[in-house]
């Protein structure tokens, strides 16, 4: 019996740190992907075929610009490009610029009607934003009035960024978002 005992703590504590080590990749339910993880959630979960994901290793060509790997992939005309950096740090402070353009130019208009969530801590952050009118050219002009379904993450050292293409069905955001597990409006 003591055996036995033994053996079911050792499964129980087993079990215990591989949840811990499973979570420890996450901050806040933003998972930090590395260039191969996120093709594979593209291709795997998203259906997105391989010719539709461009993937550029930055160390390849000549660059000043801080990142080392960039994907672009296109999701039923929603564009996803994720952005990894050297370092952290670079991450954030590309993060920071974005989320401080949002905050001073969102909804200047006054007259967004739907739905929008951020964070931005040191070792996450996100911009998500689905509505009507968000009277801010902060993803271009083309996103100050009528819909708007857009995200941003941003986890360690890698940024994504999700937006629809002109006329692209915006229900194709929320699918991307919840291939990827991040929080949504």
């Amino acid at each position: 019996m003591k055996c036995f005992n033994k053996i079911i703590s050792l499964i129980v504590s087993s079990t215990m740190i591989l949840g811990l080590c499973a979570c420890s990749d996450t901050a806040d339910g933003v998972k930090e992907y590395d260039s191969e993880s996120i093709i594979e959630v593209l291709t795997n979960d998203l259906g997105i075929r391989s010719e539709l994901i461009t993937h550029i290793d930055v160390e390849d060509i000549p660059s000043d610009m801080p990142y080392t790997d960039y994907i672009i992939a296109n999701y039923n005309d929603t564009m996803i490009t994720v952005s990894f950096f050297e370092a952290k740090e670079d991450a954030k402070e590309t993060f920071d610029a974005s989320f401080g353009e949002f905050e001073e130019s969102f909804n200047q208009n006054g007259l967004f009607d739907g739905d929008y969530i951020t964070a931005n801590e040191n070792d996450y952050g996100y911009i998500v934003v689905d509505g009507k009118n968000m009277g801010s050219d902060f993803l271009g002009d083309r996103y100050s009035a009528g819909e708007v379904s857009v995200a941003m993450y941003r986890s360690g050292a890698m940024v994504i960024a999700i937006q629809p293409t002109l006329g692209s069905d915006l229900e194709n955001v929320d699918k991307v978002i919840d291939a990827l597990g991040y929080p949504n409006v």
